[in-house]
């Protein structure tokens, strides 16, 4: 019974093909080409053409996909404290990777040592720091010393005498000689 009905349906399309093609008995005027789907640069599209008469579609093409439209996606230098990238590039209209990006480690400070001042016995003096030459960030921060002050020390009287004249009692520094 199933091949039986089997082969009905089969014999009933053959004569429902045989029908439509010999209705159209007349010659064929071609179309031009009608796109039915566009190409991109991701899928084939697909064009035909059919009779202007009847319709019927007389010849179907595929169109070749497009070419990727390649975008140059710029290059990020890294710092110090951040990383970078290297140069890639994108499709601009379906936004495919063309060329990935790679990241480029940080490059690190790149220190230089601040020297230290030595304080005076009136000026203030600093410590030794750090800081990087490339981003002039401060790593190690130079703080203030204090002035030392004078080291007072007394210069003693010298009386006069009948050839020398004499000097009162006075008073200079030890360190740095200013007479005070």
């Amino acid at each position: 019974m199933k091949r039986m009905l089997k082969a009905l349906i089969i014999s009933s399309s053959l004569l429902a093909i045989l029908l439509i093609l010999a209705s159209c008995s007349h010659e064929h005027t071609p179309s031009d080409w009608i796109v039915d789907t566009q190409p991109t640069c991701e899928a084939d599209g697909s064009r035909h053409k059919e009779c202007l008469d009847c319709k019927e579609t007389l010849k179907t093409e595929t169109i070749d996909k497009l070419d990727h439209t390649p975008v140059i996606d710029a290059a990020i230098a890294p710092t110090c404290t951040e990383s970078g990238l290297t140069e890639g590039k994108h499709c601009s209209a379906c936004k495919t990777v063309l060329v990935k990006q790679t990241e480029v480690a940080a490059l690190g400070h790149t220190e230089v040592i601040d020297k230290a001042i030595a304080p005076t016995c009136t000026e203030t003096g600093l410590t030794e720091g750090k800081h990087c030459s490339a981003c002039k960030t401060v790593l190690v921060m130079q703080t203030e010393v204090a002035a030392l002050g004078h080291t007072e020390v007394i210069d003693k009287a010298i009386a006069p005498t009948c050839t020398e004249t004499g000097l009162t009692e006075g008073k200079h520094c030890s360190a740095c000689k200013t007479v005070l």
